[in-house]
């Protein structure tokens, strides 16, 4: 299936969020990450139940901590 992640395709086999994110995001600290599908924030409660359809697009966006 083809999604978009932050603009970019990207060809994946994941059909659920939480699939999509441990495939494609695994460096990134759980805590720190959120993800949109097509513009809409999904609680990371609803991850594993998030079901991804072709061309969605997933935006992820992380936490910096610094100065």
């Amino acid at each position: 299936m083809q999604l978009y992640l932050n603009s970019e395709p990207l060809d994946t086999p994941s059909t659920t969020l939480e699939h999509f994110v441990t495939a494609h995001l695994q460096s990134a600290l759980p805590s720190r990450i959120a993800i949109a599908v097509n513009g809409t924030v999904v609680p990371k409660t609803q991850w594993p139940s998030h079901t991804l359809n072709e061309l969605d697009n997933v935006d992820a966006f992380f936490a910096v901590v610094g100065g």
